[in-house]
């Protein structure tokens, strides 16, 4: 059995932000998939960083990184993929932090003193004990049947390839650090990945001017307001992707305590 202090589902922002700012304690991030930041970064939800007053020492440090590195600009306009890589690179300075990629999470069970997780990874069924839970996926919307507002959407990149060229109106645009655009579209919330990539693949092929470059593998989930739900006793819902970029999440996680 593994133990942990505080588990966090799901290797977004504010769970990096979390664990950067406990140093001291004992955290264990679950993440499904095989990628860092599902949030943001892996469904090319580039939102623009608007507002720089950050309350954590850790999103004003990351914030000067990413600018120097020319991975942001001023404008809070980033390159979406360079930030995973340079969080990737911050995470592994932190030597005692623990990671479980390509890992399901099958039930948890509350217990006298914290939780039971049974989860199947690399080592097959395996069990967590912890004390503490936060859940910062998109998904647990659904798993915990809430009712919260949010949209879900398919995201492409496209580069522009002449001076005159069109999107279609049904598009929203989220402009690129350089000369990138993605394509944002809105999908009904049953929809499934693989039928929502065909739509957008077809609809951008035929976009005048441009030309496709890739199209996420992760929905992009947009919620109205920054959520944070208590679902028991020391376990909480708080989706990284519900903030208003990928600065705020890092910074809410940063500043997070139970």
């Amino acid at each position: 059995m593994r133990k942990a202090a505080t588990v966090l589902f799901g290797a977004t922002m504010f769970s990096l932000g979390y664990v950067l700012s406990h140093p001291d304690e004992d955290t264990l991030i679950i993440e499904k998939n095989a990628n860092l930041l599902p949030d943001f970064v892996q469904p090319m939800n580039a939102k623009k960083v608007d507002d720089f007053n950050f309350k954590s020492d850790i999103a004003k440090d990351v914030c000067e990184e990413l600018k120097k590195r020319y991975i942001m600009n001023d404008e809070g306009i980033y390159h979406n993929f360079l930030v995973s890589f340079a969080m990737g690179q911050r995470m592994n300075k932190v030597t005692d932090r623990r990671f479980l990629f390509m890992t399901e999470t099958l039930n948890i069970t509350k217990s006298s003193d914290g939780y039971e997780i049974d989860i199947f990874c690399a080592d097959g069924f395996c069990k967590v004990k912890t004390q503490r839970i936060i859940d910062t996926t998109s998904l647990g919307v659904i798993d915990y049947n809430l009712s919260i507002g949010y949209e879900k959407s398919i995201c492409c990149m496209v580069s522009k390839e002449s001076e005159k060229y069109s999107l279609p109106d049904n598009a929203k645009v989220i402009d690129g650090l350089w000369n990138e655009l993605i394509l944002k579209y809105a999908v009904d919330k049953n929809a499934d990945i693989t039928s929502a990539k065909k739509t957008a693949f077809d609809t951008v092929n035929h976009i005048t001017g441009c030309k496709l470059l890739s199209v996420s593998a992760y929905f992009a989930y947009d919620f109205k307001a920054t959520e944070n739900h208590r679902i028991n006793d020391g376990h909480y819902f708080i989706p990284s992707a519900s903030y208003s970029n990928i600065l705020s999440a890092l910074d809410g996680g940063a500043s997070w305590n139970f």
